[in-house]
């Protein structure tokens, strides 16, 4: 049995992957590997996990053991695969297992984005390299000559075009590390936000793990009304890995759901408003719907509050008339969105 833990990596540990990338050849200050990482954490399409010694505190004073950096890629004229876009072990653990287990929790993840291969590319003078991955099942493919090109610095118009994108945020799992903030986020949010639900732990009904397992239990539809359908929570987080809002996502949808509620809630932080959180929470959560499988999302929104209809107009919603709650009596307005690419 391994004796490494593997779990995603987070803007904590950019420290860690800069003295790891320096050990690969690849030498980087923390604010550059932190710049970048934060660009990887908002990616749907990127992964970086991290091991550590089981023994250890989530990257404690032993540091990492070493860091791997899953991309999902589509070509024309290829099939859908993750590439392994790097990886490194620390000189203190080869040998031990910790690449063999980075490299099966990229593996893993590819299977379960529907990702049919898994590729890696490695210098042709990297023997070891070489030894270490066709003993885990990979063989040679090709060999080819990379060719690189310098760019001007970005023009204005790719700066409005990265506004355009909004703000960088990504949605977090119950199962991800906690962020920096929640307990500050839930006691904000209380009892509640316009139609967003409050929680036990914001009302101060209950301890915060509490709350959270509710959020676990509600998510595989335990413990839960007969009319109401499980739900997935997620911390939305900024680059800084602090809350800025919570989504929550529907996968199914009954009679209920269907008048009032819909797929998808979210909720932004009263600091964070005007920013651009709100459609970015919108986007990845249609997103995650898409990946599901599930082609066209409901929205409902109460008929006084203009700026979501504007947030759910501006990502393609079309209004189907009104719903009721047939246990409250309100009223909302319907919006469908086309969640597919």
């Amino acid at each position: 049995m391994s004796h490494f833990l593997i779990r995603r990596a987070t803007d904590l540990d950019s420290a860690e992957l800069a003295r790891l990338a320096g050990q690969l050849g690849y030498p980087a200050s923390e604010d550059t590997i932190r710049r970048r990482l934060q660009r990887l954490l908002a990616s749907s399409n990127d992964v970086v996990f991290v091991a550590h010694e089981a023994q250890s505190v989530e990257g404690g004073s032993g540091g990492l053991a070493g860091w791997i950096h899953g991309v999902l890629s589509q070509f024309l004229e290829s099939d859908y695969r993750v590439e392994i876009a790097g990886m490194v072990v620390d000189e203190r653990f080869r040998r031990q297992g910790a690449g063999r287990d980075l490299v099966k929790r990229v593996e893993d993840w590819a299977s379960g984005h529907g990702a049919g291969q898994c590729s890696v590319r490695c210098r042709t003078n990297r023997a070891e390299a070489h030894q270490f991955y066709e003993s885990l099942g990979y063989s040679q493919a090709k060999t080819q000559i990379v060719f690189r090109k310098p760019l001007p610095s970005p023009c204005p118009a790719s700066n409005e075009a990265q506004k355009r994108a909004g703000p960088a945020a990504r949605l977090v799992s119950l199962d991800e590390p906690a962020p920096l903030d929640m307990e500050i986020a839930l006691k904000e949010l209380g009892a509640g936000d316009m139609r967003f639900r409050g929680t036990g732990f914001g009302r101060g009904e209950c301890d915060l793990q509490t709350t959270l397992q509710e959020w676990r239990d509600f998510g595989e539809g335990k413990n839960i009304p007969a009319d109401i359908m499980p739900q997935s929570t997620f911390w939305l987080v900024n680059e800084d890995y602090k809350v800025v809002g919570i989504v929550r996502v529907r996968h199914r949808l009954n009679e209920r759901s269907l008048q009032y509620g819909g797929h998808i809630g979210y909720y932004i932080r009263p600091a964070e408003r005007g920013k651009g959180y709100g459609k970015k929470a919108l986007q990845l959560a249609l997103e995650k719907l898409r990946r599901a499988g599930t082609a066209r999302a409901l929205l409902t929104v109460h008929p006084d509050n203009t700026i979501s209809k504007q947030i759910v107009l501006a990502c393609g919603g079309v209004q189907d008339g009104q719903g009721q709650d047939p246990v409250s009596g309100a009223i909302v307005d319907r919006y469908w969105i086309d969640s597919k690419e």
